[in-house]
């Protein structure tokens, strides 16, 4: 059962998905209770904001001179800064920015439930959606000033557009595609390497090869200008963003040697500065500790940091799925929310490995050169960015939220395979008999 086939049908359930996905967004960042939502990170994009709206440059300081700051890619900031300059105070900026991020947290179960019907129809959508849509990572990132919301948006919005230029081979939803995705870069760097995971799978599928090439080069040059400009304005002994997270990634299990730093080893480590800095000088040092103790570097690198990365709990937080504290919300004061979010997150790790189990299926058929319906272009495609996140943070840090983005497309791929394999199997079974 198909968006195809069933027009009518698709429609209404993908509304229903979107309101079941709106209300808990809605209650929860309307009823949460949070001492200072600038704290950390969350307190840089403002900042950043802030001087973009009011000084007019890209610049961390909260002072003349306006020093221009390299360390955090512009697109989260820019998208406050949008907000700020339009609502024109805090208070008043701060409800827009929960009220967009609630929506666009909504329209991404919606993304969600387009991936799995695309992967396994109505039968897979339909869970899909209502996963994602309860999914209280997503939820209750929808209250925090941070960039996981609108990467989750634009990744699942990315990855809708790549299967709409596959169904219609048409070169604009390709370029289409690839401005979404050198948006998704601004926002969440990580993904500006997600083409050479594409274009490799393209030429061994024969499958829009020079159409993946357009979206990679579409999103080169939207992006070149920051590169670029970047290049220009890093400060003598600036932090660099990839530095920090190749040498946060490099402390096995994230501690350096107290377990009461855990997540925190830079509190520590009196080498951590010199290597934040520099990709060379966080390589050389993890290469040398990795020396000294190579079995605990290479469970950690192999097992540990994907186990950690798809975790459902935070581990830079204070427990749960919460990045921050927050006082009270709906999950605190109700019960039926309450047993939604305890829930989700018993159930998460089941999810995960029907995840790995679609990834692992997509592998073996592509190996093999057989067609299957792990080896679609949905499937296939969705299969190709969980493992493509994966790799990426098997390097760098693996914090559990830097997964919460792609919780959309791993539920999406553990929902179509529930929904697919029973008659994959049935006609298995009937071709060996």
């Amino acid at each position: 059962m198909t968006l195809r086939a069933k027009p009518y049908s698709a429609a209404m359930f993908a509304a229903f998905v979107f309101v079941c996905g709106l209300l808990p967004r809605l209650s929860y960042v309307y009823s949460m209770e949070i001492d200072y939502p600038f704290r950390a990170d969350a307190g840089k994009y403002l900042q950043l904001a802030i001087n973009l709206v009011e000084n007019h440059g890209y610049s961390l300081a909260e002072s003349a001179p306006f020093t221009p700051s390299t360390l955090i890619s512009p697109g989260y900031p820019a998208f406050l800064a949008a907000i700020l300059d339009a609502t024109g105070d805090i208070q008043h900026f701060y409800n827009a920015v929960l009220l967009s991020q609630a929506l666009l947290s909504s329209l991404t179960v919606v993304g969600a439930f387009y991936l799995a019907l695309r992967i396994g129809g109505l039968q897979a959508a339909v869970p899909a959606g209502l996963l994602v849509a309860l999914s209280p990572q997503l939820i209750i990132g929808a209250g925090y000033i941070l960039t996981e919301t609108l990467s989750s948006f634009l990744i699942t919005f990315c990855l809708a557009l790549l299967l709409a230029g596959f169904s219609r081979g048409r070169p604009t939803l390709f370029v289409a595609c690839g401005v979404v995705l050198a948006l998704a870069a601004y926002v969440r760097p990580a993904v500006l390497l997600l083409p050479g995971t594409l274009l490799p799978l393209a030429w061994w599928t024969r499958n829009h090869l020079k159409n993946c090439l357009i979206m990679a080069v579409t999103a080169a040059v939207i992006w070149s200008p920051w590169q670029i400009w970047q290049s220009k304005h890093r400060q003598a002994g600036e932090v660099s963003l990839a530095a920090a997270a190749l040498t946060l990634g490099g402390y096995p299990d994230l501690i350096f040697k107290s377990p009461e730093f855990k997540a925190y080893p830079y509190r520590e480590d009196p080498q951590y500065a010199d290597m934040s800095q520099s990709l060379g000088e966080a390589y050389r040092v993890i290469r040398e500790r990795a020396a000294a103790e190579p079995w605990k570097f290479l469970n950690w690198y192999v097992f540990g940091k994907p186990m950690m990365y798809w975790q459902a709990e935070e581990v830079a937080g204070p427990g749960g799925p919460y990045v921050y504290n927050i006082n009270s919300s709906v999950f605190t004061r109700q019960a039926i929310p309450a047993a939604s979010l305890n829930g989700m997150m018993a159930l998460h790790p089941f999810i995960i490995a029907l995840t790995a189990a679609a990834c692992l299926w997509t592998l073996i058929d592509l190996c093999r050169r057989r067609s299957s319906p792990a080896t679609q272009p949905a499937w296939l495609l969705c299969a190709a960015l969980v493992v493509y996140f994966t790799a990426v943070h098997t390097v760098l840090a693996p914090l559990p939220r830097y997964a919460f983005p792609i919780y959309p497309i791993a539920y999406a791929l553990a929902a179509g395979l529930v929904a697919r394999m029973p008659a994959w199997l049935r006609r298995r079974a009937d071709e060996t008999t």
